[in-house]
């Protein structure tokens, strides 16, 4: 059965995790990286500041009053981290902060460098933001609130054309609150409500680069023998992009564990977005025997393997993406009782009781990696194998990754 990748749905039995990372080619020169935007940031109201985003952007001059501040945030998160409203949940605290203050926009601003290399094309990764956008880099504005908005939305904005290589790049982006009626994240109702509603830049922000070619997206389809766990194929995919004005012509490498090495020759039109798959018709070693097989972990051990795909253009590699995958089946049967049907679930082959409860992110939605770790053995603890995000879908991936690690 086909391995689907849910954005909104967090659970133990995920498997297929994408991350970025690095992938090395020997004697190649290396052209992508990938630059997390979390620390360094300002923030403000606009309500105390009369600069615009050009002005926001073309100097990186500390400004008066301004509050420190990271990404993935909220404001109010901010805020209360950094001491502006103290002890938020010490009594009633938190209902006598005046919500108006968070019914304006919002800026946030940092200075970076881009990576000294020899990229050639370079984006801007929104993961999330709440609710809508006017975003401006180095004095000029790249996307608007017309057009960048929704909660669980993701935006890549080509700036290659913007960016600066050898010098202090400014990004300005000013953040407007959820209005009545908008989709956006939302608590269980024992829960308070933030008075900011979440407003903020809530994911992850990151700069990459890469080289003519860019890659974005794999894909692992497994298919398991459930009769006797002996076999299984592989389908893995990966979208290309063109983002030159030539037509390009070089190699997709594909390796998984550093044992299946496979390579596919490719050709791009000019701007041209292609996905390349390597079947296991056309590359017979993607029929794996005795595949180690990804369990939950009250049935066994959640076995992972490691994909590393890269696009080689004559000695250079363009960009490079990896993912890490499990080999499983998620089938359902019915069966009756009390007078009526029902469903059930298999998990390669074997009936799997689901058992899961209410999950709830951290009230201002700030990421903690060590708790998040924590709450997870929790989990476990409890003989759980599941879990039900209530409205949210996490700062990053770290819950996918720590999830499909333990099973």
């Amino acid at each position: 059965m086909k391995r689907i990748l849910s954005k909104g749905f967090f659970q133990l039995a995920a498997i297929v995790v994408f991350c970025l990372t690095f992938l090395s080619c020997s004697g190649k020169k290396e052209l992508s990286s990938v630059m997390l935007l979390d620390k360094g940031w300002m923030i403000q109201s606009s309500q105390k500041t009369a600069l615009k985003g050009d002005e926001l952007s073309l100097t990186s001059d500390k400004k008066t009053g301004w509050y420190s501040a990271e990404v993935p945030s909220t404001v109010f998160g901010c805020l209360a981290k950094y001491g502006v409203y103290k002890d938020v949940f010490f009594g009633k605290n938190l209902e006598k902060v005046n919500p108006t203050d968070f019914q304006c926009s919002w800026w946030y601003r940092k200075s970076f460098s881009a990576p000294d290399n020899e990229s050639t094309a370079y984006y801007l990764d929104f993961d999330g933001i709440i609710y809508r956008a006017n975003i401006w880099l180095n004095g000029r504005e790249i996307a608007s609130a017309d057009t960048l908005k929704g909660t669980f939305r993701q935006f890549s904005i080509n700036v290659s054309d913007i960016i600066r290589k050898n010098g202090e790049n400014i990004l300005a982006v000013e953040v407007f609150p959820p209005r009545a009626g908008d989709l956006t994240v939302g608590f269980v109702d024992w829960n308070p409500e933030a008075p900011d509603r979440g407003l903020g830049i809530w994911r992850e922000v990151r700069l990459r680069s890469s080289g003519d070619v860019s890659l974005r997206y794999p894909f692992v389809i497994s298919k398991l023998d459930t009769a006797s766990l002996n076999t299984a194929s592989l389908t893995v995919s990966c979208e290309a992009i063109n983002n030159g004005s030539r037509k390009i012509s070089g190699y997709m490498n594909m390796n998984i564990d550093g044992g299946i090495a496979l390579k596919q020759k490719v050709q791009l039109k000019p701007g041209e977005k292609k996905l390349i798959t390597f079947n296991p018709s056309d590359y017979p070693e993607l029929n794996i025997e005795n595949p180690r097989i990804w369990w939950t972990h009250d049935l066994g051990k959640p076995e992972l393997y490691d994909l590393k795909i890269g696009f080689a253009l004559a000695n250079k590699v363009s960009d490079n993406v990896a993912a890490k995958f499990g080999i499983r089946d998620i089938s359902t049967y019915t069966f009756n009782k009390y007078g009526r049907e029902h469903k059930g679930f298999k998990l390669n082959g074997r009936k799997i009781q689901v058992k899961g409860g209410g999950w709830v992110d951290q009230l201002f939605l700030m990421p903690d990696s060590i708790k998040l770790e924590r709450q997870i053995e929790y989990v476990k603890h409890m003989n759980l194998n599941a879990i039900r995000p209530e409205g949210f879908w996490g700062n990053n991936h770290d819950l996918y990754d720590i999830c499909d690690r333990e099973g």
